[in-house]
Parts: structure tokens; sequence; C-alpha cells
């Protein structure tokens, strides 16, 4: 089992270098907000790698750049899965993306 193994969320607002307003005090950096599609994943051992499900919702016309690090839950970097560090790449107009995560098959029967 495969539970937390990055935290939840992630935002991300536009910097001025990526927006051009007309009038700074009026202009508002666009909301962009990125998740998984699951809060829980569940896979076995021998399935090699897993594909976690990014999804963006808010503002599609920017292009987004986010950088994950995997974590510890019920699953073990180094006994479980390898740990995992990267940067997801979403162009304007994409919501999805995926980061894949190498699992361990250590042959041991975990529940």
């Amino acid at each position: 089992s495969i539970s937390n193994v990055f935290s939840g969320k992630f935002a991300f607002s536009g910097s001025k270098s990526q927006i051009v307003p007309t009038c700074e005090e009026e202009a508002e950096p666009p909301s962009i907000f990125v998740s998984f599609s699951c809060r829980h994943y569940v896979v076995f051992e021998n399935v090699g790698k897993v594909k976690l499900k990014v999804v963006r919702k808010g503002n599609e016309t920017l292009p987004v750049r986010i950088h994950y690090t995997t974590s510890d839950g019920t699953a073990k970097a180094g006994e479980d899965y390898k740990v995992g560090v990267g940067w997801v790449d979403m162009p304007a107009n994409e919501t999805e993306a995926f980061i894949e995560v190498e699992i361990i098959d250590d042959k041991t029967y975990e529940s």
C-alpha cells in the first residue's frame, strides 16, 4: 500500500514576469491549484512503477512547473518505493500530468 507518498496539494500564482497587467494596482495573479486525483494509492509490489495523476484547477492559460519530492506514509522509501524528486510540467491549457514512482518488490507480504 502506498499512502501519502506525496503531500496532498500545491498552490501556484503567476509571477509578474508571466503576467502583463494593464494596471498594476488592479491586476491579480491568476490562481492555479494543483493536486493529486486520488488521495490514496494501493498497488501490488510487482507492478514495477505506479503513475500518479496530477490535476490542475483554475487558470489554464499559463504553463505550470511543479517541484515534487516523495515522502513516507505507510510506504517507506528504500523498502517499498524508490525516492523520487523532480518536476512536473503542464503546458498552457493542459489540465493533467503524471508522476511515476518506482515500486520495490521485496517479496515480503505486507497488508
